[in-house]
């Protein structure tokens, strides 16, 4: 049971590395954007999904509200991140984007 888990957080983690490489060597992704997407790789769950209010988010990045929803938004335009906002009081949903094509990444 240990060696299945473990096995899974391995391709997690390799996926993982693979979207933030992607997104490090992007030119159109800011600084600041690829930070909020390290910060939401590293809290998502096993299906790449993040359920999180966008202002605890910004809490924690330690950025005003509005800074951090330009680089959700910036991030999702670009096709890296999925981004539904919740109702009031509601987590947003972010959900990782897998990459596009994996012979091109293995190019």
């Amino acid at each position: 049971m240990t060696e299945a888990r473990n096995a899974v957080f391995f391709v997690k983690s390799m996926d993982r590395t693979a979207w933030l490489n992607r997104a490090r060597r992007d030119p159109r992704v800011s600084h600041f954007a690829f930070r909020v997407a390290f910060m939401i790789a590293e809290d998502t769950d096993e299906n790449g999904t993040l359920l999180q209010k966008p202002i605890e988010i910004a809490g924690r990045a330690g950025v005003h509200l509005g800074t951090l929803m330009t680089a959700l938004n910036s991030l999702s335009r670009l096709g890296y991140i999925s981004f539904e906002r919740g109702g009031y009081r509601q987590p947003s949903k972010i959900t990782l984007l897998p990459i596009a094509s994996k012979a091109r990444s293995a190019a």
